[in-house]
């Protein structure tokens, strides 16, 4: 191997590994942010704070009486999703993929009329997003894993029903991998100079629902982030889509 050959290895190593720290640096700056971005990440959006105060709202409204009417009923939710972020600010940089994942909750539905109902939800759902770069041949596979909180309106009764809501999610886990040629590293972006740190999303949900036969129903989910959750200049906000089959596992009356 002759001189030129070993700069060439050289610059390519040094390239690929500024472009994974510079990476690293967004998530761990933006997903879980230091002191020193704290300040600009405190203003949550209106729209956000809007849903933060809905979802509050509906589950203090829903808490006298979930439970204290037969008809309410207990289900569970299991099934796998697509999941991605947006690049509204994204530099050219990156090119944005899908990552497979899996979806599940626990719920309790409560009918108001038999055209209207309301659902409480707590669920796990992996989230994230493949990344692309032009840069060094270069790829990463971010992985955001949330328990979320959703409060849904259930609107019809016939071969389908609609299922409009809003959900709070926490991130327990938080992996970013980037590999390129010869390189290969993965980083925890729950951890900080400061601990461990969590984040926090809102978002919008919308789908639709089948009746339940014997018991077992389907949803199809779309979930629409509200937070830009990794730093400006890179991927953006959380969407999915779930496909899930559920289970009711108490009768109403």
């Amino acid at each position: 191997m002759n001189i030129h050959e070993n700069a060439r290895l050289t610059s390519l190593g040094d390239t690929t590994r500024t472009l994974d720290a510079a990476l690293a640096a967004a998530a761990n700056r933006s997903v879980f942010p230091h002191p020193a971005d704290r300040s600009r990440r405190r203003n949550v959006p209106a729209i956000g704070r809007i849903a933060a105060l809905a979802l509050t709202v509906i589950f203090a409204a829903a808490a006298p009486v979930v439970g204290a009417d037969d008809d309410s009923r207990v289900f569970a939710l299991f099934g796998g999703s697509i999941g991605t972020v947006t690049d509204d600010d994204a530099e050219d940089a990156f090119t944005v993929h899908y990552r497979k994942g899996l979806s599940g909750a626990v719920g309790l539905d409560y009918p108001w009329t038999d055209q209207i109902g309301l659902q409480l939800r707590a669920g796990y759902h992996q989230n994230g997003a493949d990344l692309t770069s032009g840069q060094a041949g270069m790829r990463g596979w971010w992985e955001f894993d949330y328990f979320e909180f959703s409060a849904l309106t259930r609107l019809g009764n016939g071969l389908f029903h609609g299922l409009v809501g809003v959900s709070t999610g926490v991130a327990w886990d938080c992996s970013m991998r980037s590999q390129s040629q010869g390189f290969d590293r993965t980083s925890d972006c729950l951890r900080s100079e400061d601990g461990k740190l969590s984040a926090v999303d809102f978002g919008f949900l919308a789908g639709i629902g089948t009746p339940e036969w014997n018991g077992v129903f389907s949803n199809a989910i779309y979930s629409e982030g509200l937070r830009n959750v990794v730093n400006p200049g890179a991927p953006g906000r959380t969407r999915s889509f779930r496909i899930l089959i559920g289970i009711y596992l108490t009768d109403g009356r």
